[in-house]
């Protein structure tokens, strides 16, 4: 149980497989919020799914957020093919919403590697074969096209994590807007595993400097 005044918290428990407590995954926002932030209910242990009103974001249409973690390869609460669960969560979802947000532990280093295709490699549009550049919105709104990050290790997660960003047009935010455009360590001033991972059409938002 979180208790802190003023605030209200979501958690999705993890069942215990030692003796040790095994934690799980916790959304806090302030009271004043309570009605405009809702639970979205999912068989998945690796995300709690949060609808957000749009009057917060100042989108027209809600913003949803995935919370999530996945457990390090070598822990007891690894699940099998973990990353690829990720995606067919947001892909879901993303039938219905084009204002997602993820964040979280991922447990995946990606290093300063490219997380789109480059105008040579982009997909086309299905309806009329046009190549369609969405990292251009990063020129527009001042934000790196090239990620820093203190972290120059990738990991296999971190592989799978990218691709998944190339293949549904999701962009990492760390490393590349203000607050965070060095790509500060998250975990124990070694590594980057947590991020802040978009929809492009969320771009067209005034985020706040990120904070690490």
């Amino acid at each position: 149980m979180i208790d802190i005044p003023g605030y209200k918290f979501i958690m999705q428990n993890r069942k215990t497989k030692s003796k040790v407590k095994s934690g799980g995954i916790a959304f806090g926002y302030k009271e004043k919020y309570e009605k405009q932030v809702h639970l979205i209910e999912t068989e998945s242990k690796l995300v709690l799914w949060l609808k957000i009103s749009s009057e917060n974001f100042g989108t027209e249409e809600d913003v949803l957020i995935g919370c999530i973690y996945i457990p390090h390869k070598n822990s007891i609460y690894k699940t099998q093919d973990a990353i690829n669960e990720l995606e067919q969560e947001f892909l879901k979802f993303s039938l219905n919403y084009k204002y997602i947000l993820l964040t979280g532990d991922f447990n995946s280093r990606t290093s300063t590697d490219s997380d789109f295709f480059e105008i040579s490699e982009s997909h086309h549009d299905n309806s009329d074969n046009v190549v369609v550049d969405y990292a251009s919105c990063l020129n527009q709104f001042n934000m790196l096209r090239k990620r820093c990050s203190k972290d120059v290790t990738k990991n296999s997660y971190g592989n799978q994590l990218l691709d998944i960003c190339k293949n549904n047009n999701l962009f990492i935010l760390n490393g590349r807007v203000n607050g965070d455009k060095e790509g500060m360590f998250t975990c124990r001033q070694s590594s980057v595993v947590d991020y802040f991972i978009c929809t492009y059409p969320l771009l067209y938002c005034h985020f706040k400097p990120l904070k690490v």
